[in-house]
């Protein structure tokens, strides 16, 4: 991922519930899902499948 890439990468983890938070300049940690229950299988693919860019 570049550095131009990164806020839309953020703002796409956002919107599926998953929190996002930075440690310094080069990391970042996802956060417990803040989402229905029957929903988390499906929001852990989706944050998967976007952890991988």
């Amino acid at each position: 991922m570049t550095e131009d890439q990164i806020s839309d990468f953020v703002e796409d983890i956002r919107e599926t519930g998953c929190p996002i938070d930075a440690i310094g300049d080069a990391l970042y940690v996802l956060d417990e899902l803040d989402v229905s229950e029957q929903d988390v299988e499906r929001v852990s693919r989706e944050v998967h499948v976007m952890s991988l860019r």
